[in-house]
């Protein structure tokens, strides 16, 4: 999932009625730079607690997969005449505002959403884990999946198998919207005020 944060919304009266007045290359430039100035507010929040966000790795003794540090570093900010957006290309950051509820079948047909239950599982789909030679398989109607690599091999318990999901909303990943508007503003007023050499 890729979530876009449009951090003007939240633009105090007097920059949208000076942006009001502008041209629209000029607004996109004042845009731009709030949602430049957003970008890496962003990046430095992840950046702070990627570190510690492998609960799931750790207790399952497996590598980290690196998901936020990966994501944050293509995090990207655009504008247009009409708004500034930053781009966060990481799944399942959106909690940072709400709860996440996902429920099959999905959209490409899936019945179940995998959870990972072993080392080997953290960080790899099932399809991903046959082809490095795992043989999968699901033990009559159980909702797990079970593995072994080898014949003779006592099998695994892979993935557990669910129809619904639930992820609590985690404040902690994102900056509050009011401090992303913040960020914008206050990088809208120093960009005017560069152009016009105050301060």
């Amino acid at each position: 999932m890729t979530v876009t944060v449009i951090g003007m919304e939240g633009l105090n009266a007097k920059i949208r009625a000076l942006i009001d007045v502008l041209g629209p290359s000029n607004r996109q430039r004042l845009y731009a730079a709030g949602a430049k100035a957003l970008e890496v507010k962003v990046r430095r929040h992840i950046a702070r607690y990627a570190p510690m966000k492998h609960f799931t790795a750790l207790n399952l003794g497996a590598r980290r997969t690196g998901h936020f540090e990966k994501g944050a570093n293509r995090i990207a900010s655009d504008a247009t005449p009409q708004f500034g957006r930053v781009t966060i290309p990481i799944p399942g950051i959106s909690r940072a505002y709400h709860a996440i509820r996902l429920d099959t079948p999905t959209a490409r047909g899936k019945r179940y959403f995998t959870i990972p239950k072993h080392a080997a599982a953290y960080g790899s789909t099932v399809e991903e884990l046959r082809r490095m030679g795992w043989k999968i398989f699901r033990p009559g109607k159980k909702k797990i999946l079970l593995g072994y690599r080898q014949k003779g091999e006592k099998p695994v318990i892979l993935f557990a198998l669910a129809e619904k999901i639930r992820q609590n909303q985690d404040p902690s990943l994102l900056p509050t919207e009011a401090e992303c508007a913040r960020t914008a503003c206050e990088a809208i007023v120093n960009h005017v005020n560069r152009r016009l050499g105050i301060g």
